[in-house]
């Protein structure tokens, strides 16, 4: 999360979804570090999500309510280093292709930063791209943990396709 909130372009809002179910307040404590963290920024929301763990599928439904149509969307792994400028070159990707499709990017590594190895596993897209996904999305689609193959599946319904990132260049 640090790594995303020091990128040249900062997030409007970081939401990370958590199962009320997988961290019950009685059997689970966050990470203190991690709670004063999200506590020191109005920009980071721990969300709580309702019902059983839907793994990698609860990357974004839940937060759909909170968006307009327009809003640009930003999905990754919360186990990736982001360099400074990630957020940056995906946008413009974005741009490029006049938001007329999804960007996306598999799990590549990029190249060693702080000596850790940095991936580029982001996807971005705008709520208007998601749009009529409860029409889409039941209990069976949801117990596949098969995120990229929904979104993808709604982007298509929707008129949207994605489009691979360009090749981020570490300096």
């Amino acid at each position: 999360v640090e790594s995303i909130m020091n990128n040249t372009v900062k997030p409007d809002r970081v939401y990370l979804n958590l199962s009320k179910t997988e961290f019950d307040s009685e059997r689970v404590e966050l990470p203190k570090d991690l709670v004063d963290y999200f506590n020191s920024d109005e920009r980071l929301v721990i969300n709580w999500v309702e019902g059983e763990n839907t793994k990698t599928m609860k990357k974004v439904f839940p937060i759909l309510n909170f968006l307009d149509d327009d809003d640009i969307i930003i999905t990754s792994d919360d186990d990736i280093l982001f360099p400074k400028d990630l957020i940056e070159n995906r946008i413009k990707d974005f741009n490029n292709f006049g938001k007329k499709y999804s960007i996306t990017s598999n799990k590549n590594s990029i190249g060693i930063f702080n000596g850790m190895n940095v991936v580029s596993a982001v996807s971005l897209y705008t709520k208007r791209m998601l749009n009529n996904w409860e029409k889409y999305v039941d209990d069976d689609i949801i117990k596949t943990y098969n995120d990229d193959r929904t979104y993808a599946y709604i982007l298509w319904l929707n008129g949207f396709l994605n489009k691979s990132c360009t090749k981020y260049d570490v300096k």
